[in-house]
């Protein structure tokens, strides 16, 4: 009877920063690990010849996003994110940004339409209006060169790929009640059409918590030709102190013995397999980086012969993609896999070098000489790793040195790889030029070439911010740059400066300059992009498209009327109210006093909540105008308006902002707000209506108090992210640091275990964390396998 293969033992751990209190041991097949089996041999996966650094994602929460947002940039169609960072509408790099939904999102299915009842008994939703708690996702079409190359004004979007732990629904609450599916992670949707200049939210249900990518498409006719564009858009729903994932590594070797030149099968195998990003592979003994490997389905190979004859070690530092997905993992020196290579072995020096060649005998005569690094590795970023080739001194030990204009620094003894290679680590210095030098163990030089160090930036990345502009624009986000003017007040007209019947309007618009002086006015982005206006130059025009013949006899306004909905029509002007513009001053509980209402008819404000319950908005609980509108902090706001009969309606309107913390408060001007509902003759209302000088005058100095404020905000910002970059340089280079500290040289013990009959080797790796010592280093022991010979 023939003995079986042994079984290796694994150690597995799970924790996010915690320490490792138990290990539970698990059997595993042989023959189930990554190259394990002798007729599958690993394949070798193409290296990258420097270590990428994880980089570090903006996080988007409890804000304003327009987190699905369609752009055309030189042209071309383009999907990307817009959030109310540094600013309103800052346009944002999606690829670098995660959308995070609280825990505290979670609510019940029962009683929701079945689509929502299969996403599980609870649900995380983003609802379509604004909880300050909750970040507030979005879709947008106002890009001004969208608008103006859009052919037939109109964006489809399709949710194309989902992954996740669970479901995905996007639905729109209606202003009656009814709840439309727009897309779903399960169910193919028909595409969803957006005009021009539109600015919707809706409600987004999670089935469960964890990581979401969730892919969208846009197709558009752009200048005469169709085209499309896909975004991958990342969520983490959950607790933020639970975002980070523990991670484990399976190192493994295809052998344990081999002779020169000969390949080396390595694999790092990954628990969880979604683990993204790259695996350096090193040798402790020479002090080597073998290459780098990146995280394909849960594994990273690498193939290389490098190694010399004599016994080495193999560690190997997992690098996550994102620091905020998964902990990183480093199998460390003295726990490595044993390798040996037989042959004769050349010894490592042991004094160490502390003689420079002086710049002066680095010559392009001896450019290139011994050592030459290929084009491709000429830049390098900070603290990352410089390949070269030095065949000549192939299997030879080599003093390196790196230069620069702060002077020379020694990189150590580094043998040569069998095949000619030569990777090391960078040293610490400032981004330039640099040279990488290798002398002899007798002292001389062999040769050097020059490269370059970049500044290390782990940052997310940052999207160019187009202008905005328009007429009136000193609200507007670069409208600091416009000269302040002395307002004069408006000539006398029977007729309105500007008439809006469709499109996103702020028509109560709150804004406090930092000496506690507040304005009222209406805010568009029909004309521009955050246009600024007095109230009595604007007439909101209710298009007939807005009757509807039967309201719902339990919401107001039944049964019939002008509806302006809750989620924007593109072919209705859409009104709400904004106070963002009070942050900066301290006054940021506004209320908003509709005094009177005059008109034919009666008017209504409200809103729906996620599943179609009524939410009276008004003082008091009422829907009926006239009334006051508290928001207790700076909010966006949309409603829904009904207007009981065609006709003129004239609202008079003046806001108050309190400072919370020293209980101040500083009211507006009175303005006076015209709709014209239906199809009906606008008059002479104009010609009773005016801004006064002083009310011009006021708004004025508000707003350029305001938008000096914002750009000494965004002078703060831009400083506070140099600083930012600069400390998340000097993190990623303490972890690069601290694991080739780690990594330095093989330890007497783990050479000690070496069995010339072994033929292949194994070891897990787990880590809670990031920080703990891993294998047997005071938390568990090591299991090494050896593949027994059958026996009778």
């Amino acid at each position: 009877m023939k003995r079986r293969n042994s079984v290796l033992k694994r150690i597995t751990a799970a924790a996010i920063g915690l320490a490792l209190a138990s290990a539970t041991l698990i059997a595993a097949p042989l023959a189930s690990l990554p190259g394990a089996a002798a007729a599958e041999p690993a394949v070798s996966e193409p290296v990258v010849p420097t270590a990428p650094v994880t980089l570090e994602r903006r996080i988007i929460e409890n804000v304003h996003t327009d987190t699905v947002s369609v752009f055309v940039d030189d042209g071309k169609l383009v999907l990307g994110s817009k959030a109310d960072i540094n600013g309103p509408g800052y346009r944002i790099d999606t690829d670098s940004t995660l959308f995070h939904l609280e825990a505290a999102s979670r609510t019940t299915t029962a009683n929701t339409p079945e689509f929502l009842r299969r996403l599980g008994n609870d649900m995380w939703l983003a609802p379509q209006t604004q909880d300050p708690a909750l970040i507030w996702p979005g879709f947008s079409t106002e890009h001004d060169p969208l608008v103006n190359a859009a052919d037939d004004g109109k964006v489809s979007l399709e949710l194309i790929n989902t992954k996740g732990p669970g479901r995905v629904e996007l639905f729109l609450s209606g202003g009656f009640g009814e709840l439309n599916r727009v897309f779903s992670s399960t169910d193919k949707l028909p595409a969803w059409s957006m005009g021009m200049r539109q600015h919707t939210h809706m409600n987004w249900a999670f089935g469960a918590q964890g990581r979401y990518e969730l892919t969208f498409r846009a197709t558009a006719k752009i200048n005469g030709k169709n085209q499309t564009a896909e975004r991958t858009y990342s969520f983490y729903v959950g607790p933020k102190n639970k975002m980070t994932s523990g991670t484990g590594m399976l190192v493994a070797a295809d052998r344990g013995k081999l002779a020169p030149g000969e390949s080396l099968q390595l694999s790092a195998e990954f628990d969880p397999a979604s683990a993204r990003g790259w695996v350096e592979y090193g040798d402790a003994a020479t002090g080597q980086v073998l290459g780098v490997a990146e995280v394909k389905n849960g594994v990273a190979r690498l193939a290389t012969s490098a190694l010399n004859p004599g016994q080495h070690e193999i560690t190997a530092r997992f690098i996550p993609q994102w620091a905020d997905e998964y902990e990183p993992v480093v199998l460390k020196a003295g726990n490595g896999l044993p390798i040996q290579v037989t042959g004769d072995v050349i010894e490592r020096p042991e004094q160490q070098d502390g003689t420079p060649v002086p710049d002066a005998s680095l010559t392009d005569a001896n450019r290139g000489q011994v050592v030459r690094i290929p084009k491709s590795a000429k830049t390098v970023d900070q603290h990352a790793t410089v390949t070269a080739s030095a065949r000549q001194a192939a299997g030879q030990w080599v003093s390196v040195w790196q230069h620069t204009a702060q002077g020379q620094q020694w990189l150590g003894w580094v043998q040569v790889g069998a095949d000619g290679s030569l990777t090391v680590r960078v040293a610490d210095a400032k981004p330039g030029a640099a040279k990488l030098v290798l002398k002899s163990t007798s002292g001389d030089l062999l040769g050097w070439d020059a490269f370059t160090i970049r500044q290390l930036d782990v940052t997310p990345g940052e999207v160019p911010q187009p202008p905005r502009g328009g007429s009136n624009n000193r609200g507007g986000h670069d409208s600091g740059q416009q000269p302040s003017q002395k307002p004069d007040s408006a000539a006398q007209t029977c007729e309105p400066s500007l008439v809006l019947d469709n499109g996103h309007v702020d028509a109560f618009n709150v804004s406090v300059s930092t000496g506690g002086q507040a304005v009222l006015q209406l805010k568009e982005d029909v004309t521009g992009s955050h246009v600024l206006h007095e109230a009595e130059d604007v007439l909101l025009r209710v298009n007939q498209s807005a009757y509807e013949s039967n309201i719902p006899a339990s919401l107001p306004g039944s049964p019939s009327g002008y509806v302006l909905p809750l989620a924007q029509r593109s072919d209705l002007v859409w009104p709400g109210w904004d106070t963002n513009r009070t942050t900066g001053s301290g006054y940021t509980d506004v209320t908003i006093n509709i005094h009177s209402v005059e008109g034919p008819g009666s008017v209504h404000l409200y809103s729906m909540g996620s599943f179609g319950d009524l939410k009276p908005l008004l003082d008091g609980g009422s829907t009926r105008l006239p009334g006051s509108l508290r928001e207790p902090t700076p909010a966006h706001t949309h409603a829904q308006w009904v207007f009981s009969e065609a006709g003129i309606y004239v609202l008079t309107v003046s806001a108050t902002a309190t400072n919370p913390s020293k209980g101040q408060s500083a009211t507006t001007a009175t303005h006076r707000y015209v709709f014209q509902v239906g199809d009906v003759p606008l008059g002479d209302v104009f010609c009773k209506v005016t801004a006064s000088a002083d009310s011009r005058a006021a708004s004025a100095a508000v707003n350029d108090n305001i938008n000096e404020q914002e750009s000494k905000a965004a002078e703060a910002a831009k400083q506070a992210k140099a600083k930012e970059k600069e400390k998340a340089r000097q993190r990623a280079a303490e972890a690069v640091t601290a694991a080739e500290a780690d990594s330095e040289h093989a330890s007497d013990a783990a050479a000690a275990v070496t069995d010339p009959e072994r033929e292949r080797l194994l070891l897990w790796a787990a880590i809670g964390g990031g920080a703990l010592a891993i294998g047997g280093i005071g938390y568990g022991t090591l299991w090494y396998l050896r593949r027994l010979r059958g026996v009778e």
